[in-house]
């Protein structure tokens, strides 16, 4: 009789409420810019154990700094928008819609 391959020795081993986990084919994060270490530490792991990630680690720390974020877009070449006021008061309306006319949308 032939016995399959145990989770840990495929390099997976993941237990939650005491019952091991399969490998997933993709895990999707949804997280924030406000995800906290421990939350990327099991990412990482999962990463790290072979979990194909979408939106993993490294893309949920880019956006958490935006600074880091304007520098890795222009690095790839990207166009970035340039801060313009406005305005406010009665002409705001006409300000926003027509700056927005202007904005490249993706």
């Amino acid at each position: 009789m032939r016995r399959a391959p145990s989770l840990r020795s495929a390099g997976w081993s993941v237990q939650y409420d005491d019952h091991p986990l399969e490998r997933p084919d993709v895990i999707l994060c949804r997280t924030g810019a406000e995800t906290d270490y421990f939350t990327l530490a099991v990412l990482r792991h999962f990463e790290r154990r072979g979990a194909r990630l979408i939106n993993g680690p490294e893309a949920i720390g880019l956006v958490g700094d935006k600074l880091h974020t304007m520098q890795q877009l222009v690095r790839a070449g990207l166009p970035i928008l340039k801060p313009s006021r406005l305005g406010s008061g009665l002409n705001q309306h006409q300000n926003v819609m027509a700056a927005a006319r202007k904005t490249p949308a993706m």
